[in-house]
Parts: C-alpha cells; sequence; structure tokens
C-alpha cells in the first residue's frame, strides 16, 4: 500500500489482499455491520469508499483497478461488488435503499460514468404512491462501458455489451454481445464483440 487514508469504525470489517496498490485512496467506514473486501492485485487510485449505515458490502475482486467512488449512505444492507479485472477511468458508485450492484469480470469503464440504484428522493404520484422506488444493478462480464453513461436503478448489461459514449441505461435488456446506445439506451446493433487493446 502506498497511499491511502483509512478510517474504519469498531464493528465493521475490512480485508485488504496482497499487492494491492492504493494512491489519493480514502476509505472511510462508519455504522455497524459492514465488510469491505479488497482482494489481490487490485489498484485503487484517487477513489473514495464512504459508508455510514449499517450491514453493507463492499468487494473488489482480484485485480480490479477502480478509480471513483463507492457511496453508501442513510439505508443499510446494500452491497457493491465488482468482478475480478475489471478497470475503471473514474466512476461513482451510489448504492442506497437496500439494493445491489454487481459488475461482472473483466469489465472496461471509461471516465465521467455515474452508477445508482436510487434516485436519492422520492418522487410520488397524485395518490401518493411513490413511482421512483430503488432497484439492483447487473452488468454482466466483459462490458465496455463509455464515457459520461449512466447506470441507473432497475438496469442489467448482458454480457459482452458495449454502452455507448453518453448513454442513460433505464431497463433490462437481455440480449448479449450488443451495442446499447442513446437516452434512454436501445440497442443498435447486434451480434459484435470488442477488444481492450488501446487503438489511439
Amino acid at each position: 500500500m502506498d497511499e491511502m487514508s483509512l478510517k474504519v469504525a469498531e464493528g465493521n470489517i475490512f480485508t485488504i489482499g496482497e499487492r494491492v496498490a492504493t494512491q489519493r485512496a480514502v476509505i472511510d467506514i462508519k455504522g455497524v455491520g459492514n465488510r469491505i473486501e479488497i482482494e489481490d492485485d487490485c489498484v485503487i487510485k484517487g477513489s473514495k469508499l464512504t459508508v455510514t449505515s449499517d450491514n453493507n458490502t463492499i468487494i473488489l475482486r482480484r485485480g480490479v483497478r477502480f478509480k471513483g467512488a463507492i457511496i453508501q449512505k442513510i439505508s443499510p444492507n446494500n452491497l457493491v461488488e465488482i468482478g475480478e479485472d475489471s478497470t475503471f477511468g473514474h466512476a461513482n458508485f451510489i448504492a442506497g435503499e437496500g439494493t445491489s450492484i454487481r459488475v461482472g469480470a473483466r469489465c472496461m469503464f471509461s471516465w465521467g460514468i455515474e452508477i445508482r440504484s436510487t434516485d436519492s428522493h422520492a418522487i410520488f404520484d397524485h395518490q401518493n404512491l411513490r413511482i421512483n422506488s430503488a432497484a439492483d444493478i447487473t452488468v454482466g462480464s466483459d462490458v465496455w462501458v463509455g464515457a459520461k453513461s449512466t447506470i441507473l436503478k432497475g438496469s442489467f448489461i448482458p454480457n459482452g455489451c458495449v454502452v455507448a459514449i453518453a448513454s442513460v441505461v433505464t431497463k433490462r435488456f437481455e440480449k448479449e454481445n450488443a451495442i446499447l446506445a442513446g437516452a434512454p439506451a436501445r440497442i443498435i446493433r447486434e451480434g459484435v464483440r470488442w477488444e481492450r487493446t488501446l487503438l489511439g
């Protein structure tokens, strides 16, 4: 570990693996019953992990390269789990109201990305019924998410998909290896694959 500000209140569990590199990383865990696990070979740079409620879980699997923020506040029982070898230019995760955000293995997230399972504020109809409940988010494995994209509550992105730059994903998709684009996102092409090699 290089640079990490770590504050873990009593009653929480923080574990960190071997060969984890940190730079300008802030981890601040309050509440009780929270579990934060960072597996071997992760890189955490310019990031903040903040937990202020109870019984939350954050897991960064082996080889994750993370830059951004993970926030779990106010409501308990939230989960953020990021799969092996997934990388992030900069992404903000906001998990609330007892929901989960799961990202699969070998995903590539660009910068300026927001992933949130809650709107953080309630909206009601004229009968005083809430119309914007929180919901889980799942991103499959081998997914590429373009810069300035947003992934909202209830989204499901299948394996091998590409989310085009500045897209807003708002729902569940079923087809793997598709390009999702637009606001709200829709499928614009199927049967694609992508490679991580940088071309320009």
